[in-house]
């Protein structure tokens, strides 16, 4: 017997019907580009011990624009796994072999959702958060290179 979705994502259950859609960066709708953008620089500023250090006034000064940047750089791709009614579970953000990040809705966290966002030409990453740095030495990420500075 099948879950509801809705049901699903409440009990911590992968939801049944979503598909991961895949498009160049800045051609996301501008609802969709403001929810990637806050996911994006609010778990890097929460969820990397280095990040929290920077001043909060410079962090949201500069790095939302930097953020900007990579959307509108014409080869950045987004994949998104989204259900039918628009709701996003997750997504990632790379540029040919190099992933910015990937994002997956707390609740749903573990389930095979970033592995599933992340291409499989992905050599190198970009940002980097404490749930990563406990993922990245298993068997299937551990060939991935941490560089900040890949373009």
């Amino acid at each position: 017997m099948g879950h509801d979705a809705n049901q699903s994502l409440a009990t911590n259950e992968p939801p049944q019907t979503y598909q991961i859609v895949k498009v160049p960066a800045h051609t996301l709708k501008p609802e969709i580009c403001n929810y990637l953008k806050k996911s994006f620089a609010q778990n890097l500023r929460n969820k990397n011990e280095y990040f929290k250090l920077i001043r909060p006034d410079a962090y949201w000064e500069i790095y939302p624009k930097y953020i900007q940047a990579l959307i509108n750089k014409p080869t950045t791709q987004v994949s998104i796994a989204i259900m039918e009614e628009d709701t996003i579970l997750g997504w990632s953000m790379y540029d040919g072999h190099v992933l910015h990040f990937v994002h997956v809705r707390k609740d749903i966290r573990m389930q095979g959702f970033a592995t599933q966002l992340i291409p499989k030409d992905i050599t190198e990453f970009t940002h980097i958060t404490n749930e990563a740095l406990r993922i990245w030495p298993k068997e299937k990420f551990k060939h991935l290179t941490f560089n900040p500075f890949a373009t």
